[in-house]
């Protein structure tokens, strides 16, 4: 009997841990959590106007302002998870940073320690959750867009040792690829590389826009096959614009496996840029 102790420790630990959820919470389908870790808030609602932070945070004049933002709307998840005793914060915020990177997020503005301004300010006027008040130096900050979903992924140690990781999705209503052309000036296209109408209500309103239909691939053996590869998805992508716009709008590019911050490895796919 003593033998199976310690693996009956193991069991009723685990299973006090995910009892520790919030009721009702659930992890987005996008983000897995830090291992161990447990939600201690979780909120579902449409935002009217939510503001994306792309700066760090400074008073001026008595009004605590970033550096840089955006105003969106849309369906937003936001979840908050405790990390188990024993981890930083920089842990949870890279285990989390890599699963959106690896699935083709682009960064849009990060920070770490008191570059991201203070951590009073994150906690109580931008999130409005006071458990996120920790030490400034132990911030880490991250805004990255994925389709039409933008995400926004805060951790920070508090005074007392406890670590959290917070996470926002905004499904963007002004999201998708004309909102990051405009924004931006690039957007990848989603699996299946389709072309949503709002696409050509932008390009047809915006008539001095030209765009570059690059293709980029790393899913094949051999520089010369995935350079090929890559402007045929490109080509693609070009001729459906073309029976839309004229031909002199849009240019066509094949970069194959030369930009490999663009795509991950064994991936392909196709990013409008906006000239």
């Amino acid at each position: 009997m003593l033998r199976w102790l310690p693996a009956i420790f193991v069991l009723v630990a685990i299973t006090a841990q995910a009892q520790s959820d919030r009721r009702g919470s659930a992890d987005h389908p996008a983000v897995e959590r830090f291992p161990l870790s447990y939600i201690v808030d979780y909120r579902q609602r449409e935002v009217p106007e939510y503001r994306l932070i792309l700066g760090g945070l400074e008073k001026v004049d008595g009004v605590i302002r970033p550096e840089s933002e955006q105003r969106l709307k849309g369906d937003m998840t936001r979840i908050t998870y405790r990390m188990p005793a024993g981890h930083s914060s920089t842990e949870p915020f890279h285990y989390m940073r890599d699963q959106l990177l690896k699935k083709g997020a682009q960064v849009m503005f990060e920070c770490q320690g008191r570059d991201c301004g203070s951590s009073n300010y994150w906690a109580n006027s931008i999130f409005h959750i006071s458990r996120l008040y920790g030490v400034d130096q132990t911030q880490h900050y991250l805004a990255a867009q994925l389709g039409q979903d933008y995400f926004v992924l805060y951790t920070v140690i508090r005074g007392n040792k406890r670590v959290y990781a917070h996470l926002e999705v905004l499904s963007s209503e002004n999201g998708g690829l004309s909102h990051a052309l405009e924004t931006q000036g690039y957007a990848r296209l989603e699996t299946g590389g389709e072309l949503p109408a709002t696409l050509f209500e932008y390009l047809e309103a915006n008539p001095e826009v030209t765009i570059w239909v690059v293709g980029v691939d790393r899913s094949v053996n051999g520089f010369d096959a995935a350079l090929e590869q890559s402007k045929q998805k490109a080509d693609a992508i070009a001729q459906l614009m073309r029976q839309r716009l004229d031909t002199s709008r849009v240019r066509v590019y094949g970069l194959g496996p030369l930009a490999p911050l663009m795509i991950g490895e064994g991936e392909a796919g196709v990013y409008l840029i906006r000239e």
